[in-house]
């Protein structure tokens, strides 16, 4: 189904059967406290669907070439594993993805304000996810075979202990691992272009460091049957080496 109806309201459940898909062809503020089932919801191109309430996404898919975005003071939560192929996520809110698994399967762009979760974020091969505002990460596990990519001027703040499998990591801004904490980097060959850590980063894989790596205070690791080459003279501004590679 397509909805391009003028005014749209309700609190309640909003379903969407499997197999099915329900297009939004037109821009609405949803305020349902639930939207469940095994479909698909997509937003059109040009179109924003925004939550304007603190509500809960069950359902699988989400998609379309539109925005999502989640308004000031209000939290969209994630209940279940689900795959994102929406071009944009914005907003002034939160979204929540708790322990679930998050699978990017198109190219999106996410400057939602506040970006929660502890599980598993996914990007597909082919498919880059862009960072449009700096972010605190506390994901476990972030892989696949696609691209996170930070822009120049924003910031990911890694803060707990995280495996990055990603293939590729890309972008002029900035990685950060907060103190107390290990990255451990197991896909890219090429770090990011501006590294800053207090905490340790852990090299289960063939790397290119080939930028300074300033105001750094923590642990370089470099596990046993890895190596970090050095492309040039560069500052590598960690307390820290260590670790059975080379």
């Amino acid at each position: 189904e397509t909805w391009s109806v003028a005014g749209l309201s309700g609190t309640g459940t909003l379903t969407v059967n499997s197999g099915y898909t329900l297009t939004l062809g037109t821009s609405y503020t949803f305020s349902f406290g639930t939207i469940s089932g095994a479909g698909t919801l997509s937003v059109a191109s040009g179109y924003t669907l925004t939550i304007g309430a603190n509500t809960t996404f069950s359902i699988p898919n989400v998609s379309g070439a539109g925005t999502l975005s989640v308004a000031s003071g209000y939290t969209l939560t994630i209940g279940a594993n689900a795959t994102f192929s929406i071009s944009t996520v914005s907003g002034a809110g939160t979204i929540a993805f708790g322990t679930n698994t998050i699978t990017i399967n198109g190219n999106e762009t996410w400057s939602v304000t506040g970006l929660l979760g502890t599980g598993t974020l996914t990007i597909n091969s082919g498919y880059i996810l862009t960072l449009g505002a700096s972010y605190t990460f506390n994901f476990g596990t972030v892989s696949g075979a696609g691209t996170l990519s930070i822009p120049s001027g924003y910031t990911l703040t890694v803060n707990t202990n995280s495996t990055f499998s990603i293939a590729n990591v890309s972008g002029a801004g900035a990685l950060t691992i907060a103190s107390g904490y290990t990255l451990t980097f197991s896909g890219s060959n090429l770090l990011p272009t501006t590294l800053t850590a207090s905490g340790t980063l852990a090299l289960s894989g063939n790397y290119t460091l080939a930028t300074n790596i300033t105001n750094g205070t923590g642990t370089v690791q470099i596990n046993s049957g890895y190596t970090l080459t050095v492309a040039s003279n560069l500052t590598l501004g960690f307390t820290t080496v260590t670790g059975a590679g080379t």
